[in-house]
């Protein structure tokens, strides 16, 4: 698991009301929409974290713990200015968050909402991120046509290529985002920018 920088000073203490609230709001999505990434949903523990071990010639089943993947371990938020046409950074090397000062409604949960997935892919070990790639495109086959899935997958491969950001999970998550908001496709993945119909 990639570890991460102690903030030198407490960065709740310097943060402004509001970069504060941002931070509670995060924890609010982390709760809603991140179990399966933070893989603390029950099913995903069922699936993954169970198994059975020989002990003393009888089997047992037993469950892992998970590794530690939340933005409460060493995440801040802040406020900032950003250019016309972008909204909001994930620094994974700071392990921090930032978003576009004045947004607000919807506008403020897209970008919050794009913004933590990169977060949390960070945080993923590799191959528990591409057991989650698999089975959260399992979860997105029985909500999206086949066809309209793959043609989602197939747009996004230039940014694959050329960008290396916003590869197939965060695609897929970005989806399922946009279907639990009851937003367009492709709001979250690009910023409220509905591109895909």
């Amino acid at each position: 698991m990639p570890k991460h920088r102690d903030h030198p000073i407490d960065w709740q203490e310097a943060a402004s009301p509001a970069e504060r609230a941002l931070y509670r709001q995060a924890i609010g999505y982390e709760c809603r929409y991140f179990t399966d990434m933070t893989l603390e949903a029950p099913r995903i523990k069922r699936k993954l974290l169970r198994h059975e071990i020989l002990n003393g010639g009888e089997w047992r089943q037993t469950e892992t713990d998970p590794p530690l993947v939340t933005i409460e371990n060493g995440w801040s938020f802040r406020y900032q200015e950003f250019p016309e046409d972008e909204s909001g950074l994930c620094d994974t090397e700071e392990r921090k968050i930032e978003i576009c000062r004045g947004l607000a409604g919807d506008s403020l949960k897209r970008t919050l909402l794009h913004e933590m997935i990169h977060a949390y892919l960070y945080m993923i070990p590799g191959a528990l991120r591409e057991w989650l790639l698999l089975d959260l495109y399992e979860r997105m086959k029985r909500h999206m046509p086949n066809r309209k899935l793959q043609r989602f997958i197939n747009s996004n491969a230039h940014m694959i290529m050329w960008e290396n950001n916003h590869g197939t999970l965060f695609l897929l998550k970005s989806l399922e985002l946009d279907r639990r908001c009851k937003w367009n496709c492709g709001t979250v993945f690009a910023y409220g920018r509905e591109e895909w119909k």
